[in-house]
């Protein structure tokens, strides 16, 4: 068999600890930078709705999404600018973390009522999603 290219490996090898550790980490992130916000952000957007009409109740069910959409984002900009360092990737990592802080501003102020909060960090996360740069744009000849 060692003719064919199959070897035994032994169940506790440096790779597979490594690579274990590595979704053990990745998993972590994963939760404290998405679920965890989007679950009490969805928990929070669920008790405050009691009042609110048809449509925005609709539109609440939608920015969940795009939350989601955004928080993967982070997670993916963290995720690429610590495995792989570039100019894309920090600009991307910039635009997201800028994106976050101005939404948790948003909704620790009292300023503004609860709707305006969702309809604005609803716009803030469709711009921050749509002008994060796509990573390996090459350049034309």
């Amino acid at each position: 068999m060692a003719t064919k290219g199959v070897t035994e490996q032994p169940l506790v090898s440096s790779r597979y600890v490594s690579a274990g550790a590595l979704l053990l980490g990745a998993s972590v992130m994963f939760y404290f930078m998405v679920l965890r916000h989007v679950v009490k952000r969805a928990q929070d957007g669920i008790k405050m709705s009691s009042n609110w009409s048809e449509a925005f109740k609709t539109y609440i069910h939608n920015y969940f999404v795009l939350e989601a959409l955004f928080r993967s984002c982070y997670f993916s900009a963290w995720l690429v600018a610590i495995t792989a360092p570039s100019v894309a990737s920090e600009a991307a990592l910039v635009m997201v973390n800028v994106a976050g802080g101005i939404d948790r501003v948003i909704f620790q102020t009292n300023k503004i009522s609860t709707k305006a909060k969702f309809v604005v960090s609803g716009i803030l996360f469709f711009f921050a999603l749509t002008v994060i740069p796509p990573k390996n744009q090459r350049a034309e000849k």
